[in-house]
Parts: structure tokens; sequence; C-alpha cells
């Protein structure tokens, strides 16, 4: 429950406000500023405990809104002490009233609770957020040291490769060699055939005409040793 609240009003109007004695006798002074807008446009104030600074005083015609702030009472005022222009927006300021001096201690206590829990929870989230990014941080290195292991092994057997690819060059280049060698001999084989072929024939034709004149001679020397035969 928050300890702000409008302040209670009398027949004769506003509750009338503490001295300032009263407030450095609790042991408490303060000096109060306004905080800014609410969603309705009002703007509210706030206390600041202040050990050393002291309140400043104010401009007559603000003095009456001093005196409410100073001692925590509230309400609307008519005068013009009360009122500002915000933004080009005439709204009306509005104050409230503490609790009573004597319960501040423990309404300071229970806020400061609660702010320790509200900071305590935000440790908690960002610890644990902290821990997620960490895991993830982890996960990442894993995962890079693995692409790094991985791109590492890859790069041997590219290298591997590129090795074997090379060697693979050199024979297909010494293959290649042997390959025009291998023409030229056919070639000159070729050409070889060519010259014993036509040797062959040329022989061949030579042997032809001498088996004929040979068979001439044969038949010739049959005629004649079968005419002798006859005669005898």
């Amino acid at each position: 429950m928050s300890f702000l609240q409008p302040a209670p009003q009398t027949a004769g109007g506003l509750v009338p406000p503490s001295t300032p004695h009263e407030d450095a006798k609790a042991g408490f002074q303060f000096s109060f500023k306004p905080i800014g807008q609410d969603r309705l446009g009002l703007v509210r104030s706030t206390s600041m405990p202040s050990a050393k600074k002291a309140v400043m005083p104010l401009p007559p015609s603000r003095q009456p809104l001093q005196q409410l702030r100073m001692n925590g009472t509230c309400g609307r005022t008519a005068s013009d002490a009360a009122t500002q222009f915000v933004g080009g927006h005439h709204n009306v300021q509005r104050s409230y009233t503490l609790k009573g001096a004597t319960n501040l201690p423990k309404q300071t206590h229970l806020l400061r609770k609660k702010v320790d829990r509200i900071l305590l929870s935000f440790q908690e989230t960002v610890v644990e957020h902290d821990k997620t990014q960490q895991m993830r941080l982890q996960q990442f290195q894993l995962e890079n040291e693995r692409l790094r292991k991985a791109n590492t092994e890859l790069e041997v057997d590219n290298l591997t490769y590129f090795k074997e690819l090379e060697d693979c060059e050199e024979q297909i280049g010494e293959l290649e060699q042997q390959r025009k060698d291998l023409m030229e001999k056919l070639a000159k084989l070729r050409q070889q055939c060519a010259e014993v072929e036509t040797t062959l024939k040329e022989e061949n034709a030579k042997l032809k005409g001498d088996n004929e004149s040979l068979v001439q001679e044969l038949k010739k020397y049959t005629d004649r040793v079968l005419q002798k035969c006859q005669q005898q």
C-alpha cells in the first residue's frame, strides 16, 4: 500500500500544517519537489530526505505551496501558486501528504524492503540472463571449436587432394609423352610395314615370273622325255 494519500480535510479546510520545529524534533528534514506528471496530467510531489541541506525559501507567491509541501498537507489550492503551465497546458498541481511523520521510518523501511526485493528480482533476472548468455556463449564456442577442427581437417584433406591432383597431373603429362612416343613408333612401324609390303610384292611378282619360267621349262623337258620314250 502506498504511503502517499490525500490529506484529510476538516470543516475549516486543510489540516493545520506542522511546524518545521516539530519535523526537526522528529529527526527529519525534507525538501519536496515535483517529479513529473501522472497519467491524469497532475503534477505530484515527493519527499527527498536530506540531513545537510535546508529548505530554500521561496518568493511570497510560492510560500503557500511551500508550506503545503513542507508540512505534508495536500489538496487543491485556488491560488496561482498551486497551478502551473506544463507543456503549454494548464494543470492543477496536487500535493500528497504522508501518513504521519511517526510512521515514516516504518514506511521507509517497507519501501526499502520493496526496493530491495525489486532489485533482488532484477539481479536474479540479470544473473539468470547472464547464465543463459554464458551457456549460449559456451555452446557457440564449442560449435566454433568443432567447426574450426572440421575446417582444419578439411584443409588437410584439401592439401592432400591437391597433392594427389598434382601427382595425377604429372602422371598424365608422362602418359601423354609416352603416348606421343608410341604414336611416333607406330608411324615408323607403319612406314616399315609399307616398305616391307612393297618389297614383298616385288619379290612375289619376281618369284611368280620365275615360277612361270620354270613351269614352261619343266613342260618342255617333259615333252622331250615323252617324245624319246615314244621313239624307243
